[in-house]
């Protein structure tokens, strides 16, 4: 039998845009995924990419918006949620793949979520190792912050674990929403011998390292519909969790060799049994 909820009005506020077939999209897909199971009322705000639109936009959100939640995501909204939910205390927000600083703040109306992304993407090194050819793979990050580093060290370190011969190409575009920039970096590390493969493979996306941000909105939204929300704490959720995993699409059932799924497997389990401890770039 469904639980039954309340009239919860939720605001999905992004600090971009809908469309992106990635982080932000994933985001909508829990939050509407949570509001046909349980009844929500659901209000979208997209502000756009200009860091210098967030703050007052949020700040109008919180002001003038009728609403019981109010969801937002990434590190770089942490310090703007910061400031606007201790002058709302009355309200609730969700804030995801970033935390407040609780010590500094009365955020006891936040309940912040975070992603062991570095988990994930040891799956993803180990992937990546033990497909190469060439002995070379690349990671290109989007920007030079504690969060993808977080991803990259993680990388690193299931690829080094994986094949001591290993080289790591690494840079960074300094952009989220620029194709051309992310397309130069990875040519270039295709000339520095990255990622050799088969040429019809190399035209397919095999697999992802995947932050499940939609199945932690849904959980997240269902305890708050049934009063068990933690809100003034920051949860991480990890592979236990499924918080974050490694992306078995068809590609990679296709073309993936038996006994690399097999270790790739049992690295995923290992890290789940605590027997491989993940390096971190979070503070």
């Amino acid at each position: 039998m469904q639980q039954e909820y309340k009239k919860i009005k939720v605001i999905d506020f992004i600090n971009g845009l809908q469309g992106d077939k990635s982080f932000f999209d994933s985001a909508v897909r829990g939050i509407s995924r949570a509001e046909a199971d349980f009844g929500l009322e659901v209000k979208t705000i997209e502000v756009g990419y200009d860091p210098a639109l967030w703050q007052p936009a949020l700040e109008y959100a919180a002001s003038h918006e009728d609403y019981d939640i109010l969801i937002t995501g990434t590190e770089q909204m942490s310090p703007i949620l910061q400031r606007v939910a201790a002058k709302h205390p009355e309200k609730t927000f969700i804030l995801y793949d970033g935390k407040v600083n609780y010590t500094a703040c009365d955020c006891r109306n936040v309940y912040s979520i975070l992603y062991k992304q570095n988990e994930g993407s040891y799956l993803a090194g180990v992937y990546a190792a033990l497909m190469s050819r060439s002995g070379i793979i690349g990671v290109i990050g989007g920007q030079d912050n504690s969060v993808i580093n977080d991803f990259i060290v993680g990388y690193e370190q299931g690829a080094e674990d994986t094949r001591a011969d290993i080289k790591i190409l690494k840079n960074y575009s300094g952009s989220w929403n620029d194709p051309a920039i992310g397309r130069e970096l990875s040519l270039e590390m295709y000339r520095q011998g990255a990622e050799e493969t088969k040429p019809e493979q190399a035209k397919l996306i095999l697999t992802s390292m995947m932050k499940n941000v939609d199945n932690s909105l849904y959980r997240a939204l269902k305890l708050y519909g049934e009063g068990r929300l933690s809100f003034g704490q920051a949860e991480y959720l990890g592979l236990r969790e499924g918080g974050v995993g490694l992306a078995r699409n068809k590609y990679y059932q296709e073309a993936t060799p038996s006994g690399v799924k097999l270790k790739v497997d049992q690295a995923e389990r290992d890290i789940v049994e605590e027997k491989i401890p993940v390096k971190t770039a979070k503070p």
